[in-house]
C-alpha cells in the first residue's frame, strides 16, 4: 500500500468518526430535551418576537436555550434563558408571563420533569416589569 492510499483510508476513517459522534450527540440533546405544549388564547411576546394567540410547543433545548414553535405551521424560534430554580411547581408545567401595559411577555417555561426552569433573558428594549395577573394557557 503506498502512503497517499494510507493518507486517504485515515482521513475516511477519522471523518467517519466525527460524523459518528456528532450524530450520537444530537441524538443525546433531542432525548434529554423537555416540552410542553400550551393554548395560549391571548398574543403575547417573547423577547422582542411577538406571537399571536395559538398552539405553541416550548422546548428547553438546555439550560440556557428555548425554542417556540407554533405546532400549527409558522415556525420557530429560538431564545437564550438562564435556569432558575423553583421547587414549588415542580409537581406541574407551567408557563408564566407578566403584564407590561396590557402586553403579555413570555417570562418563564418551567417542566414538571425538573424542578429548574427556563427564565428569558431580558432584550435590550424591554420596558420594566409590573407583576400583574395574566390569564393562564392551556397546557395539554
Amino acid at each position: 500500500m503506498n502512503c497517499d492510499k494510507f493518507k486517504a483510508i485515515c482521513t475516511k476513517a477519522i471523518v467517519a468518526a466525527i460524523v459518528t459522534s456528532g450524530i450520537f450527540a444530537l441524538g443525546t440533546q433531542t432525548a434529554s430535551a423537555q416540552s410542553i405544549i400550551a393554548t395560549v388564547p391571548f398574543a403575547f411576546s417573547a423577547g422582542d418576537q411577538p406571537f399571536p394567540a395559538g398552539t405553541y410547543q416550548f422546548t428547553s433545548l438546555s439550560e440556557w436555550s428555548l425554542s417556540i414553535r407554533n405546532v400549527k405551521g409558522g415556525g420557530e424560534k429560538f431564545f437564550t434563558v438562564h435556569p432558575k430554580q423553583d421547587r414549588s411547581r415542580a409537581s406541574r408545567d407551567g408557563i408564566v408571563f407578566h403584564n407590561s401595559e396590557g402586553q403579555k411577555n413570555l417570562e418563564a417555561v418551567y417542566t414538571r420533569e425538573s424542578d429548574m426552569g427556563a427564565e428569558l433573558l431580558p432584550y435590550a428594549g424591554a420596558p420594566p416589569k409590573l407583576r400583574t395577573p395574566v390569564q393562564s394557557a392551556a397546557l395539554r
